[in-house]
């Protein structure tokens, strides 16, 4: 998938430049990709505390899967399905977590010192 982006990537850069260069074959097929994994699936095979820990975290997971755009979507070609605009905004909204989390984290730590 790597060497797809940056086929891509490339086509893309020489696009914008108006420069018009050979590109190499593309490899075929995505053999080497890593399955797809939701944040939100259960873990059917899972043990107790794999269980656990899923219900436990589900209310963040949740929210993450709703508020963070994925990007990872390719065409058959190895182009974006998505804009670089959502790019953008999972780049946002991964920003708002993190000032999110560093909250939580100071505020919890505040409170212990208290």
């Amino acid at each position: 998938i790597f060497q797809k982006v940056l086929v891509s990537l490339g086509k893309y850069m020489n696009a914008q430049s108006g420069v018009e260069e050979p590109i190499e074959d593309e490899p075929e097929g995505f053999e080497d990709a890593d399955a797809h994994e939701e944040l939100i699936d259960f873990p059917a095979d899972g043990t107790n505390t794999a269980i656990i820990f899923w219900l436990l975290l589900y209310p963040l997971r949740f929210l993450m899967h709703y508020t963070l755009p994925d990007v990872r979507h390719l065409d058959s070609h190895g182009e974006m399905k998505d804009g670089v605009g959502r790019a953008y905004m999972a780049t946002f909204m991964c920003l708002v977590w993190l000032v999110i989390g560093s909250y939580a984290m100071v505020a919890s730590l505040e409170a212990l010192a208290e």
